[in-house]
């Protein structure tokens, strides 16, 4: 028999149980946060495949989509089983993200803790995770669910490297390399995780001695041992990052050289990383974006040149008789290697969340430095755990202050105008934001997009969204105007193409309209309006197998909406498919049987088609009857229906009684074609003849 695990200490019970509760009261209040229309619409609020929840169809999409250039199928997975469960309250979407970020801490806390056998230490980085303001982004904000899952997984994998190491076999390994799969499978920004296992060779692990005097050679050999033991690791992360290549090429997300050349790059990655350094110590004017800059002060190069630097020298200087400052900082430094922005993506400078990780690094020479401070000098005990604490407690006020700008859209995204200077993503956010207010403020909004070009002339989404502004006021001229100045300096906005074929198809030009539509579908396939527009747009032509196609995708996109339905049904019926059409209009009434306009049209089919396979005079009858009476009997096309019912099932007086109630209605209200339709119905009803004996 196996012995019964041995539980664990009162001490490492009780720092479990304080950092559960404390970091549960810090972010308490992410249940009360709103989506935001930044990134949230891409992954949950707008995108409908995740919205239709778990499903096999789904889980395929989930794995063979670069949606979001990328390509991270259990992060999908993940928000499609939140749709499934909380729908699109977001309440739930928070709360399972705070109970990632939980979980990480305490699986921080036991990785350092079993590695290194220092408790107290370890308890200090994981509250330093748990509780520092950096770590609010991604906590905070529903879309970058792909962090707190991925560093699950990152943590679970030291975990399993770490009893693999200590008895090794190919079941453990096994462990180690799912987890490591799953993370990669949830954001490849883990691909340098293998890198992070042969640090912590170096040290805690001790597997990888560091060379000494003559010794140069036994490293070398042990380091490519150590390496080739991580083959599997190393294949995994090669095989990422060309899925991730791709799926940023696919979704045009790269920035081009031209955009920003290498010396830029360089020049923003070096101070990138001095800048996270500074906002760890003092985590002032964070915000959700930080403008990319081209250029920057001679100072904070050099600033930025001399931190680098200075740490690297003395990690270096101090390996042998402390390793964990240089695995710390390489931990640091090369964990940010893939979103540093040497490859560009996107626009921003750099971001709170691509820390999540690596400041776990950073946490460790913080805390084992001190620690080492104590051991040497006692008599500082005291005033460095008391700094410590202090420090904490300090970044537990900031944190709370800090997820409290993520209340919604407008507040988030005002703090980060007001603590950046030249933000023009978050003008565009907040003037898109005027626009959809009731009524809108349009002419704020178009100061604000002004504000963002003279920051950015060539900002592709500030035309767009001064597009949006001139169309929201009726100016079709000048919204098509700023549209295609949009596309000429981003032909892949997917949003532009469909709003120019709105405005174009206002102004009458339906064939390029048409093409422009087809642009946003073929560049987002998963975007609904395109597909809507085009689906009434043709089936308004009478081009109706075109429309039956479009309306087949608008159903996939949106299976929920009961107008996408009944468009569809409406299609079927002008092509005569019955029986296409008939389950469709039963779907509808199983997920509202109040339909009158589903009741109706198919208890006119049950009533008039000339195939006995669809008549069913009392059901007929029923329906007919019951839409009747969800409109007070004063719905002329419903009376009709009702007429003809009557007479497919040969009552003929109630037929020519209530055909004669549906002709008078039709005048009343002036519907002349109607009521000649009618007229000619009664007669067929008062020479005791049903619809379906004369219908074609």
């Amino acid at each position: 028999m196996n012995p019964a695990p041995t539980p664990p200490p009162p001490r490492t019970l009780a720092i479990n149980v304080l950092l559960i509760l404390v970091t549960a009261a810090v972010y308490a209040q992410v249940t009360r946060l709103d989506f935001i229309v930044y990134d949230d619409p891409l992954y949950v609020t707008g995108n409908p495949n995740t919205q239709r929840g778990l499903s096999w169809s789904g889980f395929f999409w989930a794995f063979f989509s670069l949606s979001a250039s990328n390509w991270h199928p259990l992060t999908w997975l993940s928000h499609m089983l939140d749709c499934t469960l909380f729908g699109l309250k977001p309440a739930g979407h928070h709360a399972v993200n705070l109970l990632f970020h939980i979980a990480n801490t305490l699986l921080l806390f036991r990785v350092l803790s079993r590695m290194t056998g220092a408790v107290w230490r370890s308890a200090f980085v994981a509250a330093f995770f748990a509780w520092h303001p950096l770590h609010v982004e991604s906590v905070a904000w529903v879309a970058e669910r792909k962090d707190v899952l991925s560093a699950f997984f990152w943590l679970l994998t030291l975990l399993a490297y770490k009893r693999w190491v200590e008895k090794p076999g190919a079941g453990r390994y096994a462990a180690a390399l799912a987890c490591f799969t799953l993370g990669l499978l949830a954001k490849p920004m883990v691909v340098t995780l293998p890198f992070v296992l042969l640090l912590l060779d170096v040290w805690p692990l001790k597997r990888l001695p560091l060379p000494g005097a003559g010794e140069s050679g036994q490293a070398l050999q042990s380091l490519v041992k150590l390496c080739l033991e991580k083959i599997s690791f190393f294949a995994l992360t090669a095989g990422s990052c060309l899925v991730t290549f791709l799926a940023q090429k696919e979704g045009h997300s790269v920035a081009s050289m031209d955009f920003l050349p290498l010396s830029a790059r360089l020049t923003n990655a070096l101070v990138a990383y001095a800048d996270y350094l500074y906002q760890l110590i003092w985590p002032a004017r964070l915000a959700v974006f930080y403008p990319l800059q081209s250029s920057h002060p001679t100072w904070k190069l050099a600033a930025a040149i001399v931190t680098v630097a200075g740490v690297t020298a003395l990690a270096l200087r101090w390996v042998r008789l402390r390793p964990y400052l240089l695995v710390g900082w390489l931990w640091y430094v090369g964990t940010l290697v893939p979103v540093i922005g040497i490859v560009q993506v996107g626009d921003q400078a750099r971001a709170d969340r691509y820390t999540y990780i690596p400041l776990i690094g950073i946490g460790v020479m913080l805390v084992w430095g001190a620690g080492s401070i104590v051991t040497r000098w006692n008599a500082l005990r005291l005033p460095v755990v008391g700094f410590g604490t202090v420090a904490l407690a300090g970044w537990v006020l900031i944190t709370g202050t800090q997820v409290s700008y993520w209340k919604d859209t407008r507040t988030l995204f005002t703090h980060a105008a007001s603590v950046t200077t030249g933000n023009n993503v978050a003008y565009n956010v907040l003037g898109n934001q005027l626009i959809q207010e009731n009524p809108p403020r349009i002419e704020e909004a178009k100061q604000l997009f002004l504000q963002s070009l003279a920051i950015r002339p060539n900002d592709a989404g500030a035309r767009h969204c001064l597009g949006d502004a001139f169309k929201k006021e009726g100016n079709l001229p000048e919204a098509i105007t700023q549209y295609r100045a949009a596309l000429r300096l981003d032909p892949n906005l997917h949003e532009t193409h469909n709003g120019l074929g709105v405005c174009l198809l206002m102004s009458g030009q339906t064939n390029e309209a048409v093409t422009h539509f087809q642009n946003s579908i073929r560049i987002a396939p998963d975007y609904y309006e395109p597909v809507q527009n085009i689906a009434l747009l043709f089936s308004q032509a009478g081009r109706l197998d075109e429309a039956a196609a479009a309306f087949e995708r608008l159903h996939f996109l949106k299976p929920d909406s009961k107008a996408v339905l009944l468009g569809l049904v409406n299609v079927l019926l002008a092509q005569r498919k019955f029986a296409e059409a008939v389950p469709r209009l039963q779907l509808v009434l199983q997920r509202d049987p109040a339909s009158v306009e589903a009741l109706n049209r198919l208890a006119w089919i049950y009533a008039t088609h000339e195939d006995a396979r669809f008549r069913n005079g009392p059901e007929a009858i029923r329906m007919a009857t019951q839409a009747c009476g969800l409109t007070g009997y004063q719905h002329p096309q419903s009376l009709n229906t009702l007429a003809a019912a009557f007479a497919e099932t040969g009552r003929f007086d109630e037929a020519v009684q209530t055909a004669q109630k549906a002709l008078a209605l039709a005048q009343a209200v002036g519907q002349t074609g109607l009521a000649g339709i009618f007229q000619n119905l009664l007669q067929l009803y008062q020479a005791r003849m049903p619809y379906r004996d004369v219908a074609k």
